[in-house]
């Protein structure tokens, strides 16, 4: 007995991948937060991919390649099913913490006696809507078998009403913001590692968006936003960072428009932060988001952004400065030193240059941050935004083990 109790708790982190999103650079602050205290492993669904952020020297279990046809997916589900009960059984785990819904329901759906925490990333009923007939499945899986979780984490309010409105889950539903290692951001912000190409492009004109290509993240519309800004800023520029399946559409899109000079496409970038904190204005143009962390990293490392109102994520980040009754609506809203939201915008044919009152609204947004004379942010502002206290956020998800 006395040995058992002197024996560090093991907690099992599960993701699909460690390579690129949000998700596993959570994860990693997470993994980073426990180590101290508990015996971690990370297990990963997917056996493709390069693993791109800090495991910290824990123990990474792969599971099986993904699938690319219907019939392919679904063996590789249950491959990944009875691998993962296996794993979680032989392994005695006394906590299992699950990103996304893939990995939920396999957990969950497993029965096993380990205690589950299920980290909720995205709001699901607008997500879930757009996966087709696996989206249906998710949203089955979800309202027959998260009520089964110790914990389901939402990491911002919408997301927790989300899944009481949608999927009746409310008793098991925490509120708890992702942690930011902020000594990590603005150690890595400072860097002078910038290729020697983009040297010309960040200061006071440039403006970058971080993000995986994806229609969701709306980075094509943003070019043909963008047209319609150097019309008026000859001088402004435009980083794209990241990659993804939108990115043939985002390169057509600056061709098309004639805007090779003005925009820019370089890929996943190691050191975001460094970037960043070169940029005046960092854009996120998103449908619809989980909860955004690269508007904090950008606030952290000294860039102002540009967000629009999209369901959840960007008001939670806002809030903070005027309160949520004073956000959102038709029109513009200068929120402190921190930047502007914009109305959220909605889904548009990507081969269409026309601008909608959101789009215009968000352009707006983006000349009036760069003509603005104001680059620097109070420190008063950023007091209160979601996340900064890592070691708390932390010791939020400890006193459920």
């Amino acid at each position: 007995m006395a040995r058992d109790n002197l024996r560090k708790k093991r907690i099992a982190i599960v993701l699909p991948d460690f390579s690129t999103g949000g998700m596993p650079r959570v994860a990693s602050n997470l993994i980073k937060g426990l180590l101290s205290g508990y015996s971690v492993d990370l297990i990963l669904l997917n056996t493709d991919g390069p693993i791109r952020f800090n495991t910290f020297g824990v123990r990474v279990i792969r599971i099986s390649h993904t699938g690319r046809s219907a019939i392919g997916k679904v063996f590789n589900f249950i491959t990944r099913f009875i691998s993962l009960r296996s794993l979680i059984r032989e392994n005695d785990y006394d906590v299992v913490i699950g990103y996304g819904v893939t990995v939920g329901t396999l957990v969950l759906a497993a029965h096993v006696k380990t205690r589950v925490i299920i980290q909720q990333h995205n709001v699901m009923s607008i997500e879930n809507n757009q996966w087709g007939m696996w989206g249906k499945v998710y949203n089955y899986c979800v309202k027959h078998y998260y009520r089964r979780a110790y914990r389901i984490v939402a990491i911002s309010s919408l997301i927790a009403l989300d899944l009481e409105d949608n999927y009746y889950l409310r008793d098991n539903v925490e509120i708890i913001p992702n942690p930011y290692d902020l000594d990590f951001i603005k150690n890595q912000s400072r860097s002078e590692d910038v290729r020697q190409e983009l040297a010309s492009w960040m200061g006071q004109k440039c403006v970058i968006c971080v993000g995986r290509f994806t229609p969701v993240k709306n980075q094509v519309r943003l070019v043909s936003m963008f047209k319609d800004v150097v019309s008026e800023l000859s001088e402004s520029r435009l980083l794209l960072v990241g990659e993804g399946p939108t990115e043939k559409l985002i390169i057509e899109k600056i061709n098309e428009l004639h805007l090779n000079k003005f925009v820019r496409v370089i890929g996943y970038a190691d050191n975001p932060y460094s970037l960043m904190s070169k940029a005046a204005v960092l854009a996120l143009p998103s449908l619809n988001e989980g909860f955004p962390n690269v508007l904090v990293e950008a606030l952290a490392s000294g860039t102002r952004i540009v967000a629009d109102d999209c369901p959840s994520g960007p008001r939670d980040v806002f809030q903070v400065v005027l309160g949520r009754d004073n956000i959102g609506g038709t029109k513009i809203c200068r929120m402190g030193t921190l930047g502007y939201l914009t109305p959220a915008m909605r889904r548009h044919d990507p081969k269409s240059n026309i601008l909608d009152k959101a789009e215009a609204c968000f352009c707006e947004a983006i000349k009036m941050a760069l003509s603005d004379g104001s680059s620097e942010i109070n420190e008063g502002d950023l007091k209160g935004l979601p996340g900064l206290d890592f070691k708390k956020i932390t010791d939020r998800f400890v006193k459920f083990f």
